[in-house]
């Protein structure tokens, strides 16, 4: 499948998630996205579910976001990723916007990021100058954003992302105050046309996809409370919204991290 020649698609992928102190914890298993380019046609996304969370479009809070980075004469469209609702209800962790230029370049990704206290935070990853995003580019941001219980809200994010026409691969890893890697996240997957007939599969490969998300989020919490890692209670939200995401210099990856997903 050539994904630029699509304006709608499916991502057939995994999730994994790897917490390597105080105890170590991890898990992986299967999922299903739906992607779209906003503003092509009438969006299957709500409004409500993303971007403003009101009856704003959402194409306009990508672009919103755009032109205060300054990007909003390389960027000509926005593709949104994120899972569909299952009977009416719908929990994205993490919803991506692939902002790309007339050649299919990636040049921002907007990862709009939710807690299951009903907040959400976005960071915006991008170069200062404005020039594409590669697979191997790290981009560092400061943690800002309360999401899980058993993680304090401080530290740094560093973002990877490998956007192409058959796979997709994004790669978020936390570091803790002390520049600790405490925790590797990462999505992968492979692209396939939306057609009934895929989206009959998916669906009945990955039951229930919202659904069990939000079920298998409480289920390794539950699980992290058994192995005794201290709760911390939900801070206020801070007033900023948006974190504005860098490249970070290869002279600190002293650490080895995963490698983006090459298949």
């Amino acid at each position: 499948m050539s994904l630029p020649a699509l304006d709608l698609a499916l991502l057939e992928g995994r999730v994994s998630h790897q917490r390597l102190f105080p105890r170590e914890h991890s898990f992986d298993y299967g999922i299903f996205y739906r992607a779209e380019v906003l503003g092509v046609n009438g969006s299957r996304f709500k409004n409500k579910d993303h971007g403003y969370h009101d009856d704003r479009t959402l194409l306009s809070w990508a672009t919103e976001l755009l032109n205060a980075a300054g990007l909003s004469e390389q960027v000509s469209k926005v593709m949104l990723l994120a899972m569909p609702r299952v009977f009416g209800y719908v929990f994205n962790p993490v919803s991506f916007w692939f902002c790309l230029d007339q050649r299919n370049h990636l040049h921002a990704v907007l990862c709009e990021v939710n807690n299951t206290f009903g907040e959400s935070h976005t960071y915006v990853c991008s170069h200062a100058d404005q020039r594409p995003i590669v697979d191997s580019d790290w981009l560092e941001g400061e943690k800002v954003f309360h999401v899980s219980p058993f993680m304090d809200r401080e530290g740094k994010y560093r973002f990877r992302f490998s956007f192409r026409n058959s796979r997709l691969g994004v790669l978020i890893n936390y570091f803790d105050a002390d520049g600790r890697l405490k925790l590797r996240t990462s999505l992968s997957g492979s692209w396939l046309a939306d057609t009934f007939r895929n989206r009959v599969t998916l669906s009945l490969k990955y039951p229930l996809v919202t659904l069990r998300t939000i079920g298998l989020i409480h289920y390794h919490a539950a699980r992290l409370a058994l192995k005794k890692i201290n709760y911390r209670p939900k801070p206020d939200q801070l007033e900023n919204r948006l974190t504005y995401v860098q490249q970070v210099s290869a002279k600190h990856h002293s650490i080895k991290e995963n490698p983006v997903d090459d298949q």
